[in-house]
């Protein structure tokens, strides 16, 4: 199943558009509660990426879309393939990149 528009934010990550949501509104995609990010090709019912945050998160609200274009380029390079169909791709302890 897609991530819907109406609770979810669009990105783009090397020209591919992706929708992403955070926190509290996984659950209303169907993924329960907790500390994580979920992205989705956009119009793909393919594989999701699912960052489950760092504790870190949690006394920093400002996680922004160049966090999450991070944590989708890395899962990327990590293997993840968002057009195949197949179980969620799982990222624990995401951190910031020192850099941004």
């Amino acid at each position: 199943m897609a991530l819907r528009k109406k609770h979810s934010r669009t990105i783009s990550v090397a020209g591919v558009a992706y929708q992403w949501c955070i926190g509290k509104r996984a659950h209303l995609v169907g993924l329960g509660d907790g500390d994580r990010v979920v992205v989705q090709a956009e119009g793909s019912a393919g594989a999701k990426l699912i960052v489950h945050l760092h504790p870190f998160w949690c006394d920093e609200p400002s996680l922004t879309p160049r966090h999450v274009a991070d944590f989708i380029q890395n899962a990327l390079d990590s293997g993840w393939r968002p057009p195949q169909p197949g179980p969620p791709f799982e990222v624990s302890d995401a951190m910031p990149d020192k850099g941004n």
